[in-house]
């Protein structure tokens, strides 16, 4: 899938870590607003600024998705399950809400598993965030069990297992 027009998809660098940071944030807060408590998106905001987030972010083959002045729009990236040869995990997915529902979700998600695709992954993985488990539906996935991530203040945050064949 090609992006939409006047997007272009380009690679992560460290320069880019506030904006992300900063988008993912607002992505979060109001695309998932309706799935999680204002304790659990208080903590997501508050993993997004640890070093670990940031490091995360280098480790995962993240690629951007922005307009042509430069302004960021989405991002998505991939790395190798742990533990299971062949399978990759679709990471960091999010988008900017005025790009919500356009296609540019579907775009960032079908590149992360092109690139993985060709790094020889043949499977796909996701921890999908409540709100995005359609999303992920409409694309292939499954869900395979509902899952709890730790976030900062001891909050657990929902998130549905979902794979592709």
């Amino acid at each position: 899938m090609i992006p939409p027009p006047d997007v272009i998809l380009r690679s992560y660098e460290d320069a880019d870590r506030d904006a992300v940071v900063a988008l993912r944030a607002l992505a979060f807060s109001v695309l998932a607003a309706c799935s999680y408590s204002p304790q659990q998106l208080a903590a997501s905001r508050a993993h997004a600024e640890e070093p670990a987030f940031a490091r995360e972010l280098r480790q995962i083959n993240l690629m951007l998705a922005v307009d042509r002045s430069g302004a960021l729009l989405g991002a998505a990236g991939w790395s190798t399950h742990e533990g299971e040869p062949g399978t990759a995990r679709i990471r960091k997915v999010f988008v900017h809400p005025q790009w919500a529902r356009k296609g540019l979700g579907t775009t960032l998600v079908l590149d992360a598993e092109r690139r993985a695709e060709g790094a020889g992954h043949a499977r796909f993985a996701v921890r999908a965030s409540l709100n995005a488990v359609s999303f992920y539906r409409r694309l292939g996935y499954r869900a395979v069990e509902s899952q709890s991530v730790p976030r900062p203040g001891d909050v657990g945050l929902p998130v549905m297992l979902m794979r592709k064949p």
